[in-house]
């Protein structure tokens, strides 16, 4: 197909600039159960006793062994050490980072809550016979130099909870993907399974092939049809050469940070970077109407932006032997001086969307699994040529993972690459369930097929829209898919959607939640079901849906046309 010279451009810039900063993202898993009294490698012995261990790791290329430090806390007030062991995969393992470990927890009445903890001690090129005493991570009695790595647990250990009880088992499982430094530019090497290579950057400005001062990037047409200057987001990785491997990049909406007249650091604008097409998402120069730009709590667009375009793509990997491929997306913010008193924040990460083992499905990386992410956190007032940073985590574009002790999944909100579905056009063939005939929601724009009316409304955040004047849409015949990329208010937003924060009222009269705050969420890119236990009015329920109150009446109040709205509650 065709590409425009701006696709070419940013690509070219992209792949130049990955040769340098990469990360290497390689996933593995560690497995305990709690039964003999040693703290030894599992045998068939503790297998009779009913021990359950889990082990599903993935091969860390050119890595032959991974020592690990494992404690066991009891849950007193001030806990006390159970056992300690330091452990290498090539005795407790695969030789390739996966361990497996059995030993005692403590079941005393009042401390039972026993406390995991795990460092990563480090990462070698050939088996550890002597990895030494348990040192809580501390690497120097280890007989041999550690290849580079970043250290989930370089600051504390990773920690899990386990119950424990009088003669059972108790297990825990820790999932945990750790990066390391490309060697050279992931584009000229072909890369194994299981393994993921990333780069990342934002450019503020370009420096000239002959040196001198940064000068800006003149990219994007205003709205008087002159290149203007131009900021580029980008993002590539791949992920190995091994049959059957798919590429899939996870961005979360891009948040710009402005400073109000108070000096008050708020979201102005949200930037979405899988809105429409590839190239210009917005008619230049008009971004508070554009679909691809959402208003925050402050300010206008128009303040900040004149254009926002978006380059995405797969590309053969160059030398892989096998097929591996390239998925990058870029995007490109046209802006004005306004800028400066901006911050720039997002995040993102990339899987393999043919592995079924890692700790990320669809853009949701597990409660309690260690994943990394890349993170821009950048000040716009000064920014330059941002790569990706390796060893800085405060870097304006860096590397972090999420953690153990978060009790939540991590959800990244919008995805492209290979094996990513489709969006989602009405109820059935994988969609879930059918937005129910004559449910209304109020909306930017109504959705294809929808009744369309004016809800008398206005935006933005004191309903489901972030234009000035919100529509009033209600289900057709026969019901609808949810459709992607679709707002609601409802009272917590579930797993896979995105939570634009809240709206800044309590339910359940103006609003689909039946207590506050409000949340406000999105629909995942494909669209699909509408959520168990998400509550929305409607003017009577639908079959399936549970009638939980009736707030006041409608229809200025809410997504009913009748004069009492009721409280439906999905099952």
């Amino acid at each position: 197909s065709r590409r425009s010279a701006a696709a070419d451009s940013l690509e070219k810039t992209m792949l130049n600039r990955a040769r340098g900063a990469a990360l290497a993202v390689s996933s593995l898993a560690f497995a305990l159960g709690g039964a003999c009294a040693d703290g030894s490698p599992a045998t068939d012995d503790d297998a009779a006793r009913g021990v359950t261990i889990d082990i599903a790791a993935l091969s860390l290329e050119g890595v032959d062994d991974v020592v690990w430090d494992v404690e066991v806390r009891n849950g007193a007030e001030t806990p006390e050490v159970v056992w300690q062991r330091r452990v290498s995969s090539s005795r407790y393992g695969d030789s390739r980072g996966s361990a497996s470990l059995v030993g005692p927890c403590d079941a005393s009445p009042g401390v039972a809550t026993n406390e995991v903890r795990v460092w990563v001690v480090g990462l070698y090129a050939e088996d550890i016979d002597e990895p030494g005493e348990f040192a809580a991570g501390d690497a120097s009695a280890v007989p041999a130099t550690s290849l580079a790595f970043r250290n989930p647990t370089e600051s504390a250990p990773l920690v899990q909870d386990v119950p424990c009880t009088p003669n059972g088992d108790a297990a825990v499982r820790f999932d945990v993907a750790l990066m390391r430094p490309a060697s050279q530019g992931f584009f000229d090497i072909a890369v194994t399974f299981g393994d993921v290579f990333c780069s990342a950057k934002l450019d503020c400005c370009k420096v000239p092939e002959g040196g001198g001062a940064c000068e800006d990037i003149d990219l994007l047409f205003d709205g008087g049809g002159q290149r203007a200057r131009t900021l580029v987001l980008g993002l590539a990785c791949a992920t190995g050469a091994a049959d059957g491997a798919a590429t899939e990049l996870f961005l979360d909406p891009i948040a710009l940070d402005c400073d109000g007249d108070d000096g008050v650091d708020t979201t102005t604008v949200w930037i979405d970077p899988a809105a429409g097409g590839g190239g210009n998402l917005c008619a230049a120069g008009d971004l508070a109407a554009c679909p691809a730009v959402r208003r925050g709590l402050a300010g206008s667009p128009d303040d900040y932006l004149f254009q926002v375009a978006a380059f995405r793509g797969l590309e053969a990997l160059s030398g892989a032997a096998g097929g591996g491929r390239v998925a990058y997306w870029n995007v490109a913010l046209g802006v004005k001086p306004g800028i400066s008193a901006c911050r720039l924040r997002t995040r993102a990460t990339a899987a393999d969307h043919a592995d079924d083992g890692d700790a990320i499905d669809d853009g949701v990386i597990a409660a309690g699994a260690v994943y990394p992410l890349v993170t821009w956190d950048v000040d716009l007032a000064s920014c330059g040529t941002e790569g990706l940073s390796f060893d800085d985590p405060d870097a304006p574009v860096a590397v972090a993972y999420t953690s153990t002790e978060s009790g939540e999944a991590t959800v990244l909100a919008r995805r492209f690459g290979e094996g990513v579905a489709a969006a989602c056009t009405g109820p059935g063939a994988g969609c879930g369930p059918a937005f129910p005939e004559g449910m209304v929601l109020v909306a930017d724009a109504c959705p294809a097929g929808w009744d369309d009316a004016d809800s008398g409304l206005q935006g933005p955040w004191t309903m489901n829209c972030t234009t000035e004047t919100c529509r009033l849409c209600t289900a057709p015949s026969g019901g609808a898919a949810v459709p992607p990329l679709t707002s609601f208010v409802m009272q917590a937003c579930p797993a896979a959607w995105t939570s634009n924060g809240t709206t800044g009222t309590t339910g359940p009269g103006q609003v689909s939640c039946p207590s506050g705050p409000c949340a406000r969420c999105e629909s995942p890119t494909t669209g699909g079901a509408l959520p168990v236990d998400a509550v929305f009015l409607a003017a009577s329920c639908p079959a399936g849906f549970e009638d939980v109150g009736t707030p006041p009446a409608g229809p200025a109040n809410g997504y009913c046309g009748s004069e009492q709205c009721h409280l439906c509650k999905a099952r």
